[in-house]
Formats: structure tokens, C-alpha cells, sequence
């Protein structure tokens, strides 16, 4: 299922150009359907030199994110137009730390090329947003569930550098809003102390893996 953010309808066919910076910014943070949702003018990517990161996972992140600033009208399909196979390994579907260290990879990426284009100081609440719930919480949570608490820390040591108030981000606040179950729950944890929360996963994967081996040695 695809799915949009049903606030970015108030941009379909506006001029984008004489938007105010604010509407750029959801343009760039909230979800539009996806990369392959979507029809893209050749002139926009081929003008502003939008190409994928080679050899790495996540590269429709890197390329899906920076293209939006550049869009200069928008428009959504009310209909089911795309259909998507899925296959169990894929990398949306495959839980490799391997991947993820691409996500370190493409996510910073991501950042220093927006910082470079100028992108960063009229959009940095979108781009706080990103490198916040995108890349810190969903990789860090998943390092440490895999065992990689170093590779978590360095994540959590790039979120204070880069963007010190994230947890007053309107778009990272919303998000603490709406989501539900397990996700929540990580979110307000991941809120309240980052660095208690992935002890907390670490402590559940050794406290999970104990009780494997108990188990095999006793029942096997």
C-alpha cells in the first residue's frame, strides 16, 4: 500500500516556486508515495544532477529526498496504477547489519550534499526530521536489537552533532503522535533517553539468546 500524506493535497498543481519555505519542508519530510510511485521529469534530474549513490542499499533515500526541493508542481493519482511484486529478499524485507551500514552511508550522504545545494538552512526542519527518525532512530534500534552497540553510538554521537534539539522538531513530535503500538512505545523511550533505550534492546537480545541455548541444552 502506498500511501501520502493527505496535508500535501493543498500543493497538487501549485506553483512551488512561489511557495513559502515551510511548504518545501513538507514537501521534503512527509511521505509522497514513494520513489517508484512516481513519474519524474527527465529535465529536473538530468538540470540539477540528481543521480543514485552507487553500491549501496537505501540509494532511492538519497535520490527520492533530494530531488524534491527542485519540483516545481506536483500531482496525485487517485487510482491504483502501480503494482509492486514482493520479494522476501529484497532489502525492505531483509534484516542484514550490512544494509544498514549503508543506511550510515546514504544518510549522511544525504545531508552533506543538501548542505552543500543550500538546502539546508530554508529546510532544516525537514531535514532535522529525516536524519532524526530516518536515520538515528530506525538504524540505531535496529544496530542494537543486532548486537552493534558501537555502530549505534557513533549514530546517536552524529544526531547531537548535526541537530542538538531534535526532540522539539515539529515533524518528529507529530510523528511521536500518531504512531501506535511497539513503534510508539520506542519512540517516547527513544525521547526520553536514546542511550537507555538501545541498553534496554541490548539487555532483551542477550536476556532472548540466553533462554535459546537454556533451551536447546535442555529440551535437545
Amino acid at each position: 500500500i502506498i500511501e501520502w500524506d493527505e496535508s500535501l493535497l493543498r500543493l497538487e498543481g501549485k506553483n512551488l516556486r512561489l511557495s513559502a519555505d515551510e511548504e518545501i519542508s513538507d514537501l521534503i519530510a512527509l511521505p509522497i508515495g514513494g520513489l517508484c510511485c512516481g513519474l519524474w521529469r527527465k529535465s529536473i534530474i538530468i538540470g540539477n544532477n540528481i543521480s543514485f549513490p552507487e553500491h549501496v542499499k537505501y540509494e532511492d533515500n538519497y535520490w527520492g529526498t533530494l530531488i524534491r526541493p527542485y519540483l516545481g508542481k506536483i500531482a496525485f493519482v487517485h487510482e491504483v496504477a502501480y503494482f509492486y511484486r514482493q520479494n522476501p529478499s529484497s532489502t525492505t524485507h531483509t534484516r542484514k547489519i550490512s544494509f544498514f551500514t549503508d543506511r550510515i552511508t546514504v544518510e549522511n550522504s544525504l545531508l552533506d550534499e543538501a548542505k552543500k545545494r543550500g538546502f539546508l538552512e530554508p529546510y532544516k526542519s525537514a531535514w532535522e526530521y529525516l536524519y532524526t527518525y530516518r536515520y538515528a532512530f530506525k538504524t540505531s534500534v535496529f544496530c542494537s536489537s543486532c548486537g552493534e552497540g558501537i555502530t549505534a553510538a557513533k549514530i546517536l554521537d552524529d544526531l547531537e552533532r548535526e541537530f542538538p534539539s531534535w526532540r522539539e522538531n515539529k515533524y518528529y513530535r507529530k510523528e511521536r503522535r500518531v504512531s501506535k503500538g511497539r513503534n510508539r512505545i520506542l519512540l517516547e523511550l527513544f525521547t526520553l533517553s536514546p542511550k537507555f533505550l538501545l541498553s534496554l534492546i541490548r539487555l532483551y537480545v542477550k536476556i532472548r539468546e540466553g533462554l535459546r541455548l537454556f533451551a536447546m541444552k535442555t529440551f535437545l
